[in-house]
């Protein structure tokens, strides 16, 4: 697949948020006015409650869809996962993948500052996969099911097999399976899917709009954070020489025995169902918050050398096959749905300039 880099000079790079309409433009972004983004752990518990409070606030919030064209989306917060749904097969494993979530991180964001009372200051927090290993993640401050946590793992499942990632690739089942019970979000109803990754070649069904009611549940994997989201891992996706080996290293187009997962799907299976629908994942919370991570990664490796900002590889179909739609470029158009507004990949290069002003911290 064709690396298509664009390195504008410093006097070039400037211009960049007085070009952007007004209603898209931040002021002067500095350390000081940025929105913070904290590794959830990092969250006083004020933090962390406002957070849980503002994520219940937007699943209270009414469904943007026409009556009746969404069926399983219910609330403002399902309208993120219908739209996720509907635009996989161009979001993932292509050459907009890192930019269109960035953006669609901020549109959750921006419901929660304007529409829920979340602290101006605070950004989504984010989940930093090396903080917490194989054995303690569970009992992490994400997960160990008190009233400041994202709810806890899901009880055991007693019949919990292993999982094929593709065919002839297993990995063991996790330690939970069934519903949360404890903490925020136990009880929490999620509507979307499964959908089968053959989808991802086959396309969607007609009825994937159809609403399934079932809790939600989760399978913390210490398998896979032990094995895929270490220390080592992270540093050899830090280390990546250019776009194409960092969106490898992040998500190989396939899994393999050799331990082809890549970071950002590792993730998804180290939480389990539905983190694991490749298409709706972000009905757990903790989709946020992972995809904040995969984020902060793109951010800190954009800033390590300036010739990266704009550099892009792939296409906008899912698995690049070719001539189906072009290289992406700066002037690739992202879209939203009843989220927000089109975007171009340019727009969404900088996290301290531009359309944005926030910094991890």
């Amino acid at each position: 697949m064709k690396i298509t880099s664009l390195v504008l000079s410093s006097l070039s790079v400037l211009p960049l948020a007085s070009a952007l309409p007004a209603t898209r433009r931040q002021a002067s972004c500095t350390a000081a006015n940025a929105i913070q983004r904290k590794e959830y752990s990092d969250l006083t518990t004020d933090e962390k409650l406002a957070f849980i409070s503002a994520v219940k606030c937007v699943q209270s919030l009414p469904s943007r869809f026409a009556p009746g064209e969404i069926p399983a989306s219910e609330n403002l917060f399902d309208d993120f996962t219908a739209v996720h749904i509907d635009l996989s097969l161009s979001i993932h494993l292509s050459g907009t993948f890192l930019s269109w979530h960035r953006e669609y991180l901020r549109l959750l964001e921006t419901v929660m500052h304007e529409q829920c009372g979340y602290p101006a200051g605070l950004g989504i927090p984010y989940w930093q996969w090396t903080k917490y290993s194989a054995a303690t993640l569970e009992l992490s401050p994400i997960f160990d099911g008190s009233e400041t946590s994202l709810g806890s793992n899901g009880s055991p499942d007693p019949n919990g097999k292993p999982y094929e990632l593709t065919p002839g690739v297993f990995v063991p089942h996790g330690t939970g399976g069934l519903c949360v019970e404890r903490g925020p979000f136990a009880n929490t109803t999620v509507r979307f899917g499964p959908y089968p990754n053959s989808a991802i070649l086959t396309g969607l069904p007609a009825n994937w709009t159809q609403p399934n009611p079932r809790c939600l549940t989760r399978d913390i994997n210490p398998t896979i954070i032990g094995g895929f989201l270490n220390a080592a891992r992270i540093a050899q996706l830090q280390a990546s020489e250019n776009i194409a080996v960092f969106q490898e290293r992040l998500t190989p187009n396939t899994a393999t025995a050799s331990g082809g997962l890549g970071a950002h799907r590792s993730g998804h299976i180290a939480i389990g169902m539905p983190m694991m629908d490749f298409f709706a994942s972000p009905q757990d919370i903790v989709f946020f918050l992972h995809h904040a991570e995969v984020d902060r990664q793109w951010s800190m490796w954009q800033d390590a050398d300036e010739s990266r900002r704009f550099s892009y590889n792939g296409t906008s179909t899912v698995l690049n096959p070719v001539g189906v739609t072009p290289e992406v470029s700066n002037s690739t158009v992202i879209t939203f749905g009843v989220l927000g507004d089109d975007m171009t990949l340019e727009e969404v290069a900088y996290i301290n300039q531009g359309r944005y002003c926030y910094q991890y911290v």
